[in-house]
């Protein structure tokens, strides 16, 4: 907590942020390269223009948009990496299809944005501590066994609010099993 109290932006971050520029979620738009120096060293979410952005400590960004083909039907997720020197990757991602006992962190971040859009769950999916690298990878992690260790450690905390939030977060994803 910083000295303005709970829900306010440090300087540091204010810094980081001052440089970001809203970014189209059309595919044709070049991304706007931005250059930014903060001392931030957390992950933090932002909305630029898609349904959600992961900002990372090494500079790199990944954002979720729908694809231009998204239907009810073929939920299809573009998922837009932004390394720190600018170079962009793209990954189309059925947010259906994610197994979260196999996924990377692009999977899972396509999977929460589909379930928030949704309803299913809320913006503090992404405060869970369930996303842990500090750059982006695509290494693949039980993303089940990380909710229950962390549902455990609530329980045994007496935490029971937190203990509900995760099973909330792991009810959300039975649809996966019923598709």
């Amino acid at each position: 907590m910083n000295i303005g109290g709970l829900n306010t932006t440090n300087s540091a971050m204010r810094s980081g942020l001052a440089g970001i520029k809203r970014q189209s979620a059309k595919k044709q738009n070049s991304v706007q390269n931005s250059t930014t120096a903060s001392s931030y060293a957390g992950t933090f979410n932002l909305k630029i223009g898609g349904l959600t952005s992961r900002a990372l400590p090494d500079g790199s960004n990944v954002t979720v948009y729908k694809a231009d083909s998204y239907t009810k039907d073929s939920p299809l997720l573009r998922v837009v990496t932004t390394s720190a020197d600018g170079k962009e990757s793209e990954q189309i991602i059925d947010p259906s299809k994610v197994n979260i006992s196999n996924a990377t962190e692009k999977e899972m971040l396509a999977l929460n944005s589909y379930l928030v859009d949704e309803g299913k769950l809320d913006n503090d999916v992404y405060k869970t501590g369930m996303f842990t690298d500090s750059s982006v990878s695509d290494t693949k992690k039980n993303f089940a066994d990380i909710i229950k260790e962390l549902m455990d450690m609530q329980y045994n905390a007496n935490n029971l609010s937190g203990y509900a939030k995760y099973n909330k977060i792991l009810s959300a994803y039975d649809f996966l099993e019923k598709k």
